[in-house]
């Protein structure tokens, strides 16, 4: 009984740490291509590690930048990921539904974080920003 306890107070202490810290490094991704919208999206769903590596590989955003080009590589990415992650995340949940496997949150979580990067990808090649005071 005292061991439930203690694993219910270190998993609370643990999901508001995950919660706090992904506000705090979604700041970072304020000044930068991502914006702090899909900083936060990317820290929450992706875990902590995974969304500072993405915020810190966006570039930082400059008033005068010149305007983003389309890519089609990226757009076709962004699909790719997309299709595969909507995929993913439709056959994992019918999957855990009918008991075939067991339920897994942190995956399931995860799959929704790759699916919201491959529409955040698929927008880059569109030549978005979503960084604070970007205007389109």
């Amino acid at each position: 009984m005292e061991t439930d306890l203690q694993f219910e107070i270190l998993l609370a202490v643990g999901l508001a740490i995950h919660l706090v810290g992904g506000y705090f490094l979604s700041l970072l991704g304020k000044k930068r291509r991502i914006g702090k919208k899909w900083s936060l999206y990317f820290c929450w769903t992706l875990g902590l590690l995974l969304g500072l590596i993405l915020i810190l590989i966006s570039p930082k955003f400059k008033s005068n930048q010149p305007e983003f080009h389309h890519k089609k590589s990226l757009k076709i990415i962004g699909t790719t990921i997309t299709v595969i992650s909507a995929l993913a995340y439709a056959n994992y949940g019918a999957l855990a539904t009918m008991g075939q496997i067991k339920f897994n949150l942190i995956a399931f979580v995860m799959t929704f974080g790759y699916l919201g990067l491959g529409i955040y990808i698929h927008d880059l090649g569109e030549g978005k920003s979503f960084a604070s005071g970007f205007k389109e």
